[in-house]
């Protein structure tokens, strides 16, 4: 996946999704982008392996950091724990894979229980990460 981020680095990619996340928050409390990107990392590592999203993810949170004038350490951190901390789906992780297949849990056992720890996790990592904005 290292190939694919330095391919959306070259064709600009993360510059456009980087300018259009700049104007959706302009304006938002820190708070809020940290919780959005928080969030739709998360979202990306439940389909997508956690390394993969982490290469993907980490330049546009720092370009939106350096974007918003804002220290990009919690940031680079808001994705590495975002990218791990995806429960919710057997996909985006190996261990949830193998638990599934072996047939003893089901897909909405991961959505239920996965779902809620990644919630909490959500939260309590989105306020532990704007605390050091």
């Amino acid at each position: 996946m290292i190939p694919l981020g330095i391919a959306m680095s070259n064709a600009k990619a993360d510059t456009w999704i980087t300018e259009e996340l700049l104007a959706l928050m302009a304006g938002q409390q820190p708070l809020f982008i940290i919780g959005l990107l928080f969030l739709t990392t998360m979202v990306l590592s439940s389909v997508v392996s956690n390394n993969a999203t982490a290469i993907i993810m980490a330049p546009i949170g720092i370009s939106l950091a350096s974007g918003l004038s804002l220290d990009p350490k919690p940031f680079i951190l808001c994705v590495m724990f975002a990218a791990n901390f995806s429960f919710f789906t057997p996909l985006g992780y190996q261990t949830n894979a193998l638990i599934y297949s072996m047939g003893i849990y089901k897909f909405k056992h991961f959505l239920v229980i996965g779902g809620t720890i990644s919630v909490v996790l959500w939260i309590v990592g989105t306020l532990l990460l704007s605390a050091m904005l």
